[in-house]
C-alpha cells in the first residue's frame, strides 16, 4: 500500500511535534501497513480502521516524547496493489 496523508490537531504544537519525530512515526506506519489484509484495505471500512490504527500509533509515538495528541488521521491518497 502507497498512502499520503494529513494530521489534524487542535493544539499546533502537535504538529509540530509530529514533523519532528516524523521519522520515527514513519516508521511505525510502515510497520503498521506492512502487517495490514490486503483484501481489508480494500474496503471503505478496513481503510477506516486503518485510519484508526494509524491515528493511535502516530499519538503513542508522540504521547512517548511528551508531546501532544494528534486529532485526525486524513488519506489524502491511497493505492493497494
Amino acid at each position: 500500500a502507497q498512502v499520503y496523508m494529513s494530521l489534524e490537531a487542535t493544539d499546533p504544537q502537535a504538529l509540530k511535534a509530529a514533523q519532528l519525530h516524523m521519522p520515527l512515526i514513519r516508521s511505525q506506519l510502515v510497520l503498521l501497513l506492512g502487517s495490514s489484509d490486503f483484501n481489508e484495505l480494500q474496503t471503505p471500512e478496513g481503510r477506516q480502521g486503518l485510519a484508526e490504527r494509524m491515528l493511535a500509533t502516530v499519538n503513542q509515538v508522540l504521547e512517548q516524547e511528551g508531546e501532544p495528541a494528534i486529532k485526525r488521521v486524513f488519506f489524502r491518497n491511497f493505492v493497494v496493489q
